[in-house]
């Protein structure tokens, strides 16, 4: 019984020490001081990103090439919920199948109207990836005018196309809190 009480006035003296008090209190590791410092650091970067970053809104559609007086014409159908955000002028990449690259185009002319079940009927035979394009919900049609030509001797009127018609540049942030359009950001 004599240890225990041993160990307890040992334990009473050691805190009653004043050179105990005197000793810094650590609460937070060396580790952690840099772990809360890389946290910080990448939630800076990633603000900074959301606001003086840019990204483009694209639009993907489906179609065909065709021949037009003004050259060859690319027309495709998107999705009636994002006809809404293309506009003529805008920049649009075009993909055919079978071709390495891209060609670049810019839209001429966006469908007021969703087009109609029998509009499709004839194109959905030749193309299933517009059938099941058209499955997804309505679909609206757009021209885009080819600025540059596949270099190769064939023609490639009636080949299925692949299109990504590019917005106008935005900021990160502008997803969560969108800006409200003005006069200056109307399409010309």
């Amino acid at each position: 019984m004599s240890g225990i009480l041993l160990f307890r006035q040992e334990a009473l003296n050691k805190l009653s020490a004043p050179e105990e008090l005197d000793a810094a209190v650590r609460l937070v590791t060396p580790a952690r001081w840099l772990a809360t410092a890389a946290l910080v650091t990448l939630a800076g970067t990633i603000l900074l990103w959301a606001l003086f970053g840019v990204t483009y809104h694209t639009v993907d559609g489906i179609g065909v090439i065709q021949r037009a007086d003004s050259g060859r014409v690319a027309r495709v159908w998107i999705p009636a919920a994002q006809a809404l955000s293309v506009h003529s002028g805008q920049q649009a990449t075009v993909r055919l199948a079978g071709l390495n690259g891209a060609l670049h185009g810019r839209v001429i002319a966006v469908a007021e109207t969703p087009t109609s079940a029998a509009q499709l009927a004839d194109l959905e035979r030749d193309d299933p990836a517009l059938r099941a394009l058209h499955a997804a919900g309505q679909v609206v049609g757009v021209s885009i005018e080819l600025l540059t030509t596949p270099k190769m001797s064939r023609s490639f009127d009636g080949y299925s196309v692949h299109a990504s018609l590019i917005g106008a540049p935005m900021h990160p942030i502008e997803t969560l809190f969108p800006r409200h359009p003005t006069a200056a950001d109307a399409p010309e």
